[in-house]
């Protein structure tokens, strides 16, 4: 039986707070699939992408999936901008 990944929204612009509510989602997820939908950010911050990077390299040394989906122009924008186009992967291409 496969069980649904746990999804989360990001929001348009990422404050503390939203960081806060995104680390808080990653903890309660860690024994599952993980699926970020990206489709209304617009700016992503500093630390959001530390922490999606970080998820993403938790999550394949736990052999499991953690995908970022329907990523706006603007995410992959900022990824580049952060140089983090390499290290996470968005739809299964670089971002």
């Amino acid at each position: 039986m496969t069980t649904a990944p746990a999804t989360y929204d990001l929001p348009a612009v990422t404050r503390m707070e939203d960081c806060h509510h995104l680390f808080d989602f990653l903890n309660a997820a860690q024994d599952q699939d993980v699926q970020i939908n990206c489709q209304d950010v617009t700016r992503l911050s500093g630390l959001c992408a530390q922490l999606l990077t970080m998820g993403a390299k938790a999550w394949a040394a736990n052999d499991r999936d953690f995908h970022l989906c329907a990523a706006s122009q603007a995410l992959h924008d900022d990824l580049k901008s952060l140089g983090l186009s390499d290290f996470l992967t968005v739809d299964g291409a670089s971002a």
